[in-house]
């Protein structure tokens, strides 16, 4: 405790010490979960729940979605992240949760200029809109992904009135 009472380390949650005997101390440490990542110049930054740059590495993980939209006026290790509106890590924060909690393989989270939100899962690109929480509708998701699995398609869930379209993906010339 004299030690490493006051340190800091921005990707760790938090640590606990046990003294198991007069020689022994075990140590617990807790990992920051990782919410996201941005591109920025080639390499990806890592962010956790609070919006704070854990990582950054030329790597992509593929279990961490890629946010796209995010408008930032500095990325600095160990800091946080300062984006255009901060509500928006609420928001990634739900989605991720919902996400993981749907076993759902989500590769991008993007942001429209109105801040609604669509998330591209493998050939399937979602349009959930803009909503305070997103625990029923990416439930719905799951579900959908499961029945229209291996086709290239948009599915508009930004309506709440529980009935979705779907349209094939489009080829851009």
């Amino acid at each position: 405790y004299k030690y490493f009472a006051d340190i800091n380390l921005p990707f760790i949650e938090k640590m606990s010490f046990e003294l198991a005997d007069r020689n022994s101390v075990n140590i617990r440490v807790y990992d920051k979960r990782i919410t996201g990542c941005i591109e920025f110049m080639g390499d990806y930054f890592y962010f956790d729940k609070d919006g704070i740059i854990v990582e950054s590495t030329s790597k992509r993980l593929d279990d961490i979605p890629l946010v796209k939209g995010l408008k930032y006026h500095k990325i600095v290790l160990n800091e946080k992240l300062e984006v255009q509106k901060e509500e928006l890590f609420d928001v990634i924060l739900n989605l991720t949760q919902q996400i993981e909690k749907n076993g759902l393989k989500v590769d991008t989270i993007s942001f429209n200029n109105k801040y609604e939100v669509t998330v591209d899962c493998g050939d399937i690109k979602a349009m959930l809109g803009r909503r305070s929480t997103y625990d029923e509708v990416v439930a719905k998701l799951k579900n959908i992904l499961a029945e229209v699995e291996g086709k290239k398609l948009t599915v508009d869930m930004t309506t709440d009135t529980g009935y979705y379209i779907a349209r094939p993906e489009t080829q851009k010339d």
